[in-house]
């Protein structure tokens, strides 16, 4: 099989003064464990040029200081040398003798005077667009397979002069978080709520790995405790574990499927706003709901758990489910709510959604058992996604070159279900797709047969699609809910994939390296004995486990009792989703009492450009689209905010239009 090595690259994208950043991680796991630089220090070289309207030592200087923010977390030993200069001052003609290239050693950090390099790399203009950004490549093979070879840095200096100006100390806090995704940290997003809230005082308590920007992103050199507690996780003192506690536990819902990339927060019941350390479920072992929060001081903490922002996904995403609004973080997402102890419940009716207890860590110790049981959403159906897939490793391509015809995964949904979708990823390289063949896709019933179940009898008919329907790179869909198919709960059934065509119509499949085997996938070829299926598992199949990027997506069947409404207990004005949008993005907002609500929307002037609400509502949960086409002449892109009034309580929240 071919493997894949796959680079990680991370994008600081500036927009109308708004920056945003490309990400995801720990940036990638390997056999359950995050990605990390095997040995310290990581040496670097700095280009020779200039940073726009910086000299190259002032360029210099900031990359050091910002090395150097990371280097003095006490409890980490992620550590850096300066090397020195690079032979010449890189630019947009000679950037391909030191950029991706991951076997010389450098670990380039280039200074990319005018925004030619960018430009170069992402297309004409993007210079415009983009900051900079950071990468690193690592091993798939050999003894240091799941280590990163070598990384890279490249920094804009457009921003540094009109109409932009960024100060020394926005490109310090600004390469500090890029540095952040270099060494293999994700985004967090504790206190959202202070991000572009108009208050830039507040700022200081949001963390330096924030994926946007924030009304002062100066503070942001600095780290927070989730910052710090993140590096340290990867890259620990041995002291590190003795000097600091655990919180674990799962997260599930009221059947019993587990809660996959939502986000789990322990709050300080004495430092509330500071010391907030997060995660995200189902981190590194797939499809059991598992949460565990590192690097805690003793004391007591607070246990929220709450969706993924929408709006945090591609570039800004947190967590490793969330590259797209189709994500898993965003498929039947979590209710915030916190963890209650003995009262944890499904039921929002008794298990208030601001009930909570706290829990104690001492250190050296892991405080586990937190279980989360995650609330009904009132009033939305509930959407599960059954998965059973690890980091994505392996290229696996259908027909095979083994006689492979067909492939198939198994899938149990935890209660009764309506089958919506399938998904399934294909690789993004030249032969993703070859040919001009048609992908059949059959739903069958479970039956024994090699070392768990194959599939047996289809149920319905085929979908057929086009390659020319297909996209590589991406989780391509078949819409199933045609087959009108319901599936009981804890019945197995597969969904069974197979390329109809010519000689040479093939498509590339994506595998997990198997670290994990659940005995789901399986394949069908003649092993000697005739067409048979045989789980990946079998030692006549591949042998070691792997288990097909496939999803499928159902609606599980509820009684009218799991759709009760719950109020919310406090007021919440939601980020609009999708940001930024063109032309139209929907807000959400919450209720706990009537009352006379305003809902405007205003430009970077403070001039009132839209009123979206101006009633009397009743307690609940709303949503309202904003269509920036609307208004007199339609908007230009730019920033805008908008603003919720109802009774006491006022927010204000940034939107970006890119049109």
């Amino acid at each position: 099989m071919q493997k894949l090595l796959i680079l990680i690259a991370c994008l600081l994208i500036y927009i109308q003064f708004s920056l945003i950043t490309f990400a995801g991680g720990p940036l990638t796991t390997y056999q359950s464990r995050s990605i990390v630089y095997k040995t310290m220090p990581i040496t670097y070289r700095t280009d020779k040029g200039n940073l726009g309207a910086f000299s190259n030592l002032t360029a210099k200087n900031l990359t050091i200081e910002s090395f150097q923010v990371w280097q003095d977390v006490a409890s980490s030993n992620v550590a850096f040398t300066n090397q020195g200069e690079l032979p010449v001052d890189v630019d947009g003609t000679n950037f391909t003798n030191y950029l991706d290239n991951f076997s010389d050693g450098i670990n380039p950090v280039v200074f990319d005077n005018n925004g030619a390099i960018i430009d170069a790399i992402f297309g004409i203009g993007a210079s415009d667009d983009i900051l900079g950004y950071a990468g690193s490549a690592y091993y798939d093979a050999g003894p240091d397979a799941g280590y990163y070879a070598e990384g890279e840095a490249v920094l804009n200096g457009k921003f540094s002069q009109p109409p932009y100006s960024l100060t020394e100390i926005q490109y310090k806090a600004t390469i500090v978080h890029e540095l952040g995704h270099f060494i293999g940290l994700d985004h967090t997003q504790i206190n959202d709520d202070f991000a572009g809230d108009g208050n830039p005082a507040n700022d200081i308590y949001i963390p330096t790995m924030y994926p946007t920007a924030t009304d002062d992103d100066v503070s942001l050199a600095s780290l927070n405790p989730d910052d710090i507690a993140a590096v340290s996780f990867l890259y620990p003192e041995p002291s590190f574990a003795a000097s600091t506690g655990k919180i674990s536990g799962t997260a599930v819902r009221f059947d019993n499927s587990v809660v996959r990339g939502a986000n789990v927060v322990a709050i300080s019941t004495t430092d509330s706003l500071m010391n907030q350390i997060s995660t995200v479920t189902d981190y590194f072992v797939q499809n059991t709901g598992a949460y565990t929060i590192h690097g805690l001081s003793a004391g007591n903490y607070f246990i929220k758990i709450e969706p993924v922002i929408p709006s945090f996904t591609g570039g800004s995403s947190v967590g490793p489910y969330a590259e797209d609004g189709s994500g898993i973080s965003f498929i039947n997402p979590v209710l915030a709510e916190y963890y209650n102890g003995q009262n944890e419940s499904h039921d929002p009716l008794i298990d208030s959604v601001n009930a909570r207890v706290s829990v104690s860590v001492n250190v050296g110790l892991t405080t586990s058992g937190i279980n989360i049981l995650a609330n009904k959403v009132p009033d939305q159906p509930l959407t599960n996604i059954l998965e059973y897939h690890g980091t994505p490793t392996y290229i696996i391509e259908l027909p095979s070159e083994f006689e492979d015809i067909a492939y198939a995964v198994r899938f149990t949904p935890g209660a009764d279900a309506k089958l919506k979708r399938t998904e399934f990823l294909i690789n993004g390289g030249t032969n993703g797709i070859k040919g001009n063949g048609t992908l059949k896709v059959t739903v069958h019933n479970d039956t024994t047969g090699s070392l768990g179940g194959i599939p047996g009898t289809q149920i319905g008919s085929a979908i057929n699609i086009p390659f020319s329907s297909l996209t590589k790179g991406v989780f391509n869909t078949v819409d199933l809910s045609p087959l009108n198919i319901t599936i009981p709960k804890d019945v197995n059934f597969h969904v069974v994939f197979q390329v109809i065509g010519v000689a040479g119509d093939t498509l590339q499949f994506i595998a997990d390296g198997g670290a994990n085997p659940t005995n789901r996938s399986s394949s069908l070829f003649d092993a000697g004995s005739g067409l048979q299926w045989y789980n990946f598992l079998d030692a006549k199949n591949f042998g070691s486990g792997e288990n097909l990027v496939i999803r499928t997506v159902v609606d599980l069947l509820t009684s009218a009792r799991e759709e009760e409404t719950l109020l919310q207990d406090n007021y919440a004005l939601m980020q609009n989703y999708p940001n930024p949008f063109n032309p139209v993005t929907r807000i959400n907002y919450a209720l706990p009492d009537a009352g006379y609500v305003t809902f405007k929307v205003y430009d970077v002037l403070g001039r009132e450009v839209a009123t979206l609400v101006n009633e009397f509502k009743e307690a609940g949960y709303y949503s309202v689209d904003f269509d920036a086409s609307s208004t007199s002449g339609g908007l230009s892109s730019g920033i805008y905010f908008y603003k919720l009034n109802a009774g006491s309580y006022t927010s204000v929240k940034k939107m970006i239009l890119a049109r």
